[in-house]
């Protein structure tokens, strides 16, 4: 048995590398009232760019997200946070997590990896295995220009209220991926490896 949980990502700037996260949203099948969410208090400021598309702001020791002050926590204490919501909707080991972000190869799961290394945050003693949307996309047999999240929300009929809010974009994403899998969806085209293999990689 599994249960799949979608997750996105907010961050200070555009690089899986360099940049660190400032938000993490997620929602699980299994607690679809119960969405995680995290802001991440991050050492360095948010990139104009980025914050231009997700309205998150540093100034000294607070967080602002659209303009206003949010509560913010310590880096490390969030991703612990966010291990422990994993391990918890797996119902301590009783399910398999299927760990789904848009894009993850190339930005959500490196950027989460990197940031969880840094840390010095462990993957939690549970199977999570990560899967990459955009992957699942291309093999429904979405082309060039079609596989982008807001895209695939329009084609889906996925209501989007607040885009660029990990929350939010974290539920629309359950929604496409929910449709994906109606239709057949091939998950092992997706497959990245587990958590804790793309952690010791």
């Amino acid at each position: 048995m599994s249960v799949t949980v979608c997750f996105d990502l907010e961050t200070t700037g555009l690089s899986p590398v360099r940049d660190e996260i400032v938000q993490i949203g997620a929602v699980a099948s299994n607690r679809p009232n119960s969405a995680f969410q995290r802001y991440l208090l991050p050492n360095q400021p948010v990139k104009e760019k980025s914050s231009a598309i997700n309205g998150i702001q540093r100034h000294g020791d607070t967080l602002y997200v659209n303009g206003g002050p949010v509560k913010s926590y310590r880096p490390d204490k969030s991703l612990i946070a966010f291990m422990g919501y994993l391990k918890s909707v797996s119902r301590f080991g009783k399910y398999e997590v299927l760990l789904v972000a848009h894009n993850g190869q190339r930005f959500d799961f490196p950027v989460l990896v990197g940031d969880m290394k840094h840390w010095n945050v462990f993957p939690p003693s549970v199977d999570v295995h990560c899967y990459d949307s955009k992957l699942l996309a291309k093999d429904r047999g979405f082309g060039k220009g079609q596989t982008s999240q807001a895209f695939l929300a329009d084609y889906y009929d996925v209501d989007v209220e607040n885009e660029h809010d990990a929350v939010d974009d974290a539920c629309v994403l359950e929604q496409i991926v929910n449709h994906m899998d109606e239709e057949g969806a091939n998950w092992n085209e997706a497959y990245l490896g587990s958590l804790e293999d793309l952690y010791n990689a």
